[in-house]
This record gives C-alpha cells, sequence and structure tokens, in this order.
C-alpha cells in the first residue's frame, strides 16, 4: 500500500513537474515574441528618423511617417550650409580655412573646388584680407526638382560686400545638382553631394557708402 502511495505521488509531482516546464517554456516563448515586435517596430521608427543639421551648428532629429516628405527640406538645409559656409567671410585666415577648406569643400564635388581654386587664383582671399573687408550671403530662395534624379536645384539670393567705405551688393543666380550618398559623416552630415555647382554674382544691384 504504502509503495503504491509512493508511486501515485510520485507520479502527481512529475505531472506537477511538467506542468511548470510547460508554463516556464510558454512564458518565455512569449517574452521573446513580445521583444521581437516590439525591436522590430524599434527599428521602423528609426528608419523613418532624418537627421538635419543647422547652419553646421547643431543637430535635431525630425522623425516622420514619409521620409521622402522631409528630403526636400533636408536638401535645402545642405544647400544653406553650403552657401553660409563658402560664401560668409571675414578677414580672418583662419576662419575662411575652418569654413571653407575644411568644411564647405566635402559638401560638393570637383566643381567646389574648382571655384575655390580660382579664388585663390584670382587672390579673392588675400584681396579681402588686405582690405580687412567681410561678406555676406542671404539666400531668398531655392526652387527644387526632385522628380528626377539627380535632384537639382536653383538658387537666389545676394552677396554684401563690406569694405572699409563702401559696400557693395551683388545678385546671386546658382544652379547645381544633388546627389545622395551611401552614407552620412560627420564632415557631411546630410549625406547629400552638391555637383556641377555653378554661381553667378557679377551683377551688382547696390552700392553705397559705409556708414561708420
Amino acid at each position: 500500500m504504502n509503495v503504491l502511495q509512493s508511486l501515485t505521488k510520485l507520479e502527481t509531482n512529475n505531472k506537477i513537474l511538467r506542468f511548470v516546464l510547460i508554463g516556464v517554456i510558454a512564458s518565455s516563448l512569449l517574452v521573446n515574441i513580445i521583444i521581437f515586435f516590439k525591436a522590430n517596430s524599434t527599428i521602423n521608427e528609426i528608419r523613418k528618423s532624418v537627421y538635419v543639421t543647422l547652419r553646421g551648428q547643431s543637430m535635431e532629429m525630425m522623425v516622420s511617417e514619409n521620409y521622402k516628405k522631409n528630403k526636400p527640406a533636408e536638401i535645402k538645409n545642405h544647400i544653406r550650409m553650403f552657401h553660409d559656409l563658402f560664401f560668409n567671410l571675414t578677414a580672418d585666415p583662419k576662419m575662411i580655412e575652418e569654413n571653407v577648406v575644411k568644411r564647405a569643400l566635402y559638401l560638393g564635388d570637383k566643381s567646389i573646388r574648382e571655384l575655390h581654386k580660382l579664388r585663390e587664383e584670382q587672390k579673392f582671399y588675400s584681396n579681402l584680407i588686405a582690405a580687412d573687408a567681410y561678406q555676406e550671403v542671404k539666400l531668398d530662395s531655392i526652387n527644387l526638382e526632385i522628380n528626377n534624379y539627380p535632384y537639382s536645384a536653383q538658387v537666389f539670393g545676394s552677396i554684401t560686400i563690406v569694405r572699409s567705405s563702401v559696400v557693395e551688393v551683388r545678385r546671386l543666380i546658382a544652379t547645381c545638382n544633388i546627389e545622395e550618398l551611401p552614407n552620412r559623416s560627420e564632415n557631411n552630415p546630410h549625406g547629400l553631394m552638391i555637383t556641377k555647382y555653378e554661381a553667378n554674382n557679377d551683377k551688382i544691384i547696390e552700392t553705397h557708402a559705409r556708414n561708420k
């Protein structure tokens, strides 16, 4: 009788152990499934994120449901950042080196580098420094065409050159293409490349004496 009771008790314990093991396995599977779907959801949200650098100073994350919707804003920001770095100049060779050579030239292709080389050959930078002058760029509008790749842009604005006694304002009209790079980097946070850049800023639209 004791043997029969022992066998019955052993069988009951085995059933309880099996139920416990099944419960643990089922719980583990449920947790893994929840983690999988949660991770997948997080990855999808990250893929919808667009990083935009504001005037080369700070980085913000813009989360959108449609990456394509934010592409025009990112392209325009890239173009504005390039013009700020390339055309906003002071009579400081270190500042020119830092903004133009170490930053602006990374945002475009050889057309940008050729324009920089032309400036050097024409002694544009040295004349700016010698005259203790500075210049500022103001962009009025950027027209984009993103239905075809590479994207294209028209830029309209003005460049103000301030010398010791004269202020000169020139009209700026530029055209370029925009191509996407496979990766973003610290030097090029948008992952975009300005190509075939051409700028016309020869036309003087205003000249007046500098107020001292």
